[in-house]
């Protein structure tokens, strides 16, 4: 049985693939054959189209003189991998300044790689053989239990984790429930403690919140992106106005100070909501 995964795709079982060994050999340029051992048989490969364009080898002088033959449309039907490495090493190359198109020669022949447009952009594929057979997981299986059992020990069934870790996952699943208007999830803060008593923040937020407002009508760029962002968390359901009901401060009140950041180079700029800001010595970061 041969076990492949694909990335961006599922996990194809080969249940009646066959192990070969194969000779293979350059087309139009001589008749020698190369052996390639542990070949392995699937019901298809199924690989992209693709095509090699007489105009692209014209147009370029470092491959207009190799035997290379246009094709259009054409699948891979084997790929060569490691086990049979010398069979598709390069053994000369062909390149040109400022151009991505590349010839290799092989002792199957020669070979174009590279993207013509930069733009191009296919989906990447890759392509591992899992190690998932029936007799390999018993094999494995029975050696870690006799391993463990000659020592007198039981494997556990859970991972073990810290106490913060342990905490954490009984608040999580004591408050983790599902809303099915917004479709979403919703769960509560992972506190450290029991017993949460956080101070006054109010005055620290209020004061934030007057300097960023500063800025903001100095700087009209900065102005319709906060307003851009708020409406569209609103919208989305990140934030919404508290009320009247809610305005009644507790001990786990906190106002959250929020701040822009650009980057220079990528010149965008982003929200952060400033759990680090500290009030009293303390910040919500602190306790979370």
């Amino acid at each position: 049985m041969l076990c492949l995964q694909v990335y961006n795709s599922s996990l194809i079982v080969e249940p009646d693939s066959k192990t070969l060994t194969v000779n293979v050999s350059a087309m139009k340029l001589d008749t020698r054959q190369y052996t390639l051992k542990g070949v392995r048989t699937v019901t298809e490969l199924d690989l992209p189209e693709q095509s090699l364009q007489s105009q692209l080898l014209r147009s370029r002088s470092h491959l207009f003189a190799l035997p290379i033959e246009p094709y259009t449309e054409v699948r891979a039907r084997i790929i060569i991998g490691l086990d049979n490495i010398k069979t598709t090493v390069p053994l000369e190359m062909r390149e040109a300044e400022g151009d991505d198109i590349i010839a290799a020669r092989c002792r199957l022949g020669w070979a174009v790689y590279g993207r013509a447009v930069k733009e191009d952009a296919t989906i990447p594929r890759l392509l591992h053989i899992c190690q998932c057979s029936e007799a390999r997981g018993m094999d494995d299986a029975l050696k870690n239990y006799f391993s463990l059992e000659s020592l007198g020990i039981t494997a556990t069934s859970s991972a073990l984790r810290s106490k913060d870790d342990e905490r954490a996952m009984k608040i999580m699943e004591a408050t983790t429930s599902f809303r099915e208007k917004e479709k979403r999830w919703q769960t509560g803060l992972l506190w450290k403690f029991d017993r949460v008593v956080l101070p006054d923040s109010y005055q620290m937020a209020l004061k934030r919140l007057k300097c960023l407002e500063a800025k903001m009508s100095k700087d009209p760029q900065l102005k319709e992106f906060m307003w851009a962002t708020m409406n569209s968390h609103k919208h989305k359901g990140y934030i919404r106005r508290l009320e009247d009901s809610e305005l009644a401060p507790n001990d786990i009140t906190w106002f959250l100070p929020i701040f822009t950041v650009t980057n220079p180079n990528k010149k965008k700029t982003r929200l952060v909501w400033d759990a680090a800001a500290r009030s009293q010595g303390v910040s919500l970061n602190d306790c979370l």
